[in-house]
């Protein structure tokens, strides 16, 4: 991300909609990423910037500038910054960005990305009733949002992007006849000392499994040692091992014969659309967010948190493999391809940021109506006042 006094060059004749992203040092990296995936199918439509409050850096290929290194100094700089650089969109990508952007008060359309789902605080609530867009990353989280008191129309379900491209060739290899198979159960997740992680652990352990089976948990947390612990209870000290959270997910993709997912709430995890484009059977204990992509025993399995033996079935069922688990595959990576296309993302953020930028009818405006054509001739146009009416939703 380039760091400049101004964000966006100055366009006066330019039909595109400006655009500001702003987001705060939390989840910069995720957010950049995210922005990175669709920015080249919005360039034609959209003159785009990234805005930073913290001090994190990082590269959406947009260019950047940083708001203020602290919550309170972002406020006043940010209305600054709307009114100097003709912002008419704001689009903000975080709780802590939602706020700052409630509080700046600047006539600007604001739009939100809720990548964490959920209202995190009455201020936070009272933050999101100023926006005119909410995207939610699932149906679920949809509903949850219109539940906390936000304004339906206002609210809008937006699957994420996601780039299945860059998965295909770890997808064909996956997919090849008679690959041999690696026997590795990849977790990904936090490490935290919750049931359900304890549940894989327990499934993987009672499981009727190759000898040669292992299972890698891989995340960052707190509990490693009581991981380490439930390991030797379960007897799994030579067959479970813990490696940090990567990067990047697809090196361990590559060796991975099965994914297995604790409940992730109302999100859709991006390990799961990974493991997807990269044709891995996803076993995903049973989360609303999750249900977006994967249908039991059609993309993937679900079983429900707590049940331990049809945690057990499937991934004896999916380490199995066979042609009834590469059908699935490939309907799940079909799935990722057609819902989660950055291009249908970008698409669609382009149609509602060209709706909101339209101008508002101008009160006594007045506005041509043409007269049906009757059998003596065409009738003169007529002329009626505008209602003066905001479209602002």
């Amino acid at each position: 991300m380039r760091l400049e006094s101004s964000a966006l060059p100055r366009q006066a004749t330019s039909p595109r909609v400006r655009v500001a992203h702003l987001v705060t040092d939390e989840a910069l990296a995720a957010v950049s990423a995210h922005l990175a995936l669709v920015a080249s199918s919005e360039r034609a439509a959209i003159d785009a910037a990234l805005w930073v409050v913290g001090r994190g850096a990082a590269d959406s290929g947009l260019p950047g500038m940083r708001i203020a290194a602290s919550f309170a100094g972002a406020i006043r700089r940010l209305a600054a910054a709307l009114r100097r650089e003709q912002i008419a969109v704001l689009h903000t990508h975080t709780a802590r960005a939602d706020t700052i952007a409630a509080l700046a008060g600047a006539a600007v359309r604001r739009v939100s990305t809720q990548w964490y789902p959920g209202v995190r605080s009455a201020v936070h609530r009272w933050a999101l009733r100023r926006f005119d867009r909410i995207y939610a990353p699932s149906r679920a989280a949809a509903r949850a949002l219109r539940e906390a008191g936000l304004r339906g129309e206002h609210v809008r379900w937006a699957p994420p992007p996601f780039d299945a491209a860059r998965f295909a060739t770890v997808y064909r290899r996956r997919t090849t006849p008679g690959r041999p198979p690696t026997g590795i159960v990849t977790c990904f997740g936090p490490l935290v000392a919750s049931p359900a992680l304890l549940d894989i652990l327990a499934a993987f352990a009672a499981a009727r499994l190759p000898a040669a089976a292992r299972l890698v948990v891989a995340g960052d947390g707190p509990a490693e040692r009581t991981l380490a612990a439930w390991r030797t209870r379960l007897g799994l000290e030579s067959r479970m091992h813990l490696r940090p959270a990567p990067a990047d997910p697809l090196p361990l993709l590559r060796v991975s014969d099965v994914v297995v997912l604790p409940p992730a709430g109302l999100a859709l995890p991006t390990a799961a659309l990974a493991a997807a484009a990269a044709g891995v059977p996803v076993v995903a204990l049973d989360a609303p967010g999750i249900r977006e992509l994967v249908a039991d025993g059609v993309t993937g399995f679900r079983p429900a948190p707590g049940d331990r033996q049809a945690l057990a079935r499937a991934l004896e069922i999916a380490l199995g493999g066979g042609d009834a688990v590469v059908r699935l595959v490939r309907r799940a990576r079909r799935r990722v391809e057609r819902s989660f296309a950055p291009a249908r993302h970008a698409a669609r953020l382009v149609r509602d940021y060209r709706t909101l930028a339209a101008p508002a009818p101008r009160a006594g405006a007045r506005v041509v109506q043409l007269q049906p054509r009757s059998a003596s001739g065409p009738s003169a146009p007529r002329t009626v006042p505008s209602s003066g009416a905001s479209s602002r939703l």
